[in-house]
């Protein structure tokens, strides 16, 4: 998405795909008229309102993260568009087991 903003698709790759795909744009766009690095928080709100709008009828799950000039973040963001802000996380097929390694 951007230089300092990285995701991991948990649905169909293909909503997957052009979900960010679209936001990705979006991203672009406002780093050309602000000229300043995207910020988490920006990107977040952009993926959950367009998942919330089409109401989990496009597979789209996201582990979502990145640094700013507020830190770093890491969230889940779920196909009807509700995130979770975590030190750690997982998400779909193999996540019940990589969730056993990280809490050890």
């Amino acid at each position: 998405m951007a230089t300092n903003i990285s995701y991991y698709g948990a649905g169909t790759a293909a909503d997957t795909e052009a979900v960010t795909d679209n936001i990705n744009f979006q991203l672009k766009l406002r780093r050309y008229h602000t000229g300043r690095e995207s910020r988490i928080v920006t990107s977040l709100t952009l993926l959950k309102t367009h998942l919330f709008c089409y109401e989990s009828h496009v597979s789209a799950a996201l582990v979502f993260g990145g640094v700013d000039v507020t830190g770093p973040h890491l969230y889940t963001i779920y196909p009807h568009g509700s995130t979770y802000s975590l030190p750690f996380a997982t998400m779909r097929f193999g996540s019940l087991v990589a969730m056993v390694v990280f809490e050890t």
